[in-house]
């Protein structure tokens, strides 16, 4: 039974060992929003989401943007090397970044001024 145990413990020490610095600091901010009011916790929560969102478009516009562009090129070596035609470059599809989220928190242990919160 101590055997059991003790190999458990190194188990869970190997998991806790191989955290990186993104999910001790997301750790943190949990243990922050959770010494935040319901309220407070909520729209800032909405603004980190937002602002995640709004960066992994971005990453992935620019993604797609690189492949095509990748592709359009190998392609134009292609044709000028057959026909020397040019052709132009592909434009990725279109993605919409979501518009800013808008919340509205009313809460009744809060000051006035900070009961409509706008975030965004």
């Amino acid at each position: 039974m101590r055997d059991a145990m003790k190999h458990l413990q190194n188990i869970t020490a190997l998991l806790t060992s191989s955290e990186d610095e993104f999910e001790l600091f997301g750790r943190s901010v949990a243990l922050q929003l959770k010494k935040m009011s319901l309220c407070t916790a909520l729209a800032v929560q909405a603004k980190i989401q937002h602002l995640l969102s709004q960066h992994r478009i971005s990453d992935i516009r620019r993604e797609t943007k690189d492949k095509l562009k990748q592709a359009t090129t190998n392609e134009d070596n292609s044709v000028e090397n057959k026909s020397e035609e040019k052709t132009k470059e592909v434009e990725p599809e279109h993605l919409e970044a979501p518009s800013s989220p808008q919340l509205s928190l009313t809460c009744a242990s809060e000051p006035s001024d900070n009961e409509a919160t706008e975030v965004g």
